[in-house]
């Protein structure tokens, strides 16, 4: 009976650590000089690319201090805020030691690039581009890209660039935004996933382990002309 309760502990422990928590982040945006920014927008979740924006962000006051209530599931968490004209921005990473932060804007940078893929038919446009900043990495904002080239502006510091596509294997890059350096990728050439390279082709032999009403040397061929349903599935 003992043995049990340590289980059912144990479970909830592990529960209530990963289960999102609401925490306010305070703070205050000034210029390089140091005085107050009125009007910024901050936010810990962006849409990156032209017309910038914050999910559910605040505007800083007329003092530059700004309050701002976020639901994160891990001790970190990451804080950007840009001008209203989009000409300058700053992001601080912070823990859960210390939830108050000033963000001195900079110029933002530009970073582009082009996706590509060497495999026929498989076209790299409408990936979704993940960024993550700050030396722990915490993710900061997206940019879905309908087209292979993309841009958008980014305060300086350490990055990290994610590319999800549904044809595509996942490319991650981290990489530093300078000071007053644009940031070109160049082609990034990113290797299609094993789904796209069978995508249209005849389906490659399997072997069967087990089955039930046909022998196991059964082949998709065997059902050549007829309507098949494959399900695939699995327990993690």
């Amino acid at each position: 009976m003992f043995g049990l309760f340590l289980r059912i502990l144990a479970a909830l422990l592990l529960f209530s650590a990963a289960a999102p928590a609401d925490t306010t982040v305070t703070g205050k945006v000034v210029d390089a000089d140091g005085n107050p920014v009125a009007g910024a927008d901050v936010g810990t979740n962006w849409q990156f690319g032209e017309g910038a924006k914050p999910y559910g962000g605040v505007k800083s006051a007329e003092d530059g201090t700004f309050s701002i209530t976020q639901r994160h599931w891990t001790l970190d968490a990451t804080v950007l805020a840009m001008d209203a004209e989009r000409e300058r921005g700053a992001f601080a990473s912070v823990v859960q030691e210390n939830w108050n932060v000033t963000l001195k804007l900079q110029p933002l940078v530009t970073v582009t690039g082009r996706l590509d893929c060497n495999e026929p038919g498989v076209k790299p446009t409408g990936a979704s581009l993940s960024w993550y900043a700050g030396e722990r990495k915490v993710r900061m904002g997206n940019l879905y890209a309908p087209k292979s080239a993309w841009s958008l502006k980014l305060p300086p510091g350490a990055w990290r660039l994610y590319v999800f596509h549904v044809d595509l294997e996942p490319f991650t890059k981290d990489f530093v935004v300078k000071p007053g350096e644009q940031l070109d990728f160049g082609d990034i050439d990113i290797k299609p996933n094993l789904i796209a390279t069978l995508a249209g082709k005849e389906l490659p032999k399997w072997k069967v382990t087990d089955a039930r009403g046909v022998e196991k040397t059964v082949q998709i061929s065997d059902y050549k002309g007829k309507w098949v349903l494959v399900e695939f599935w699995g327990t993690w």
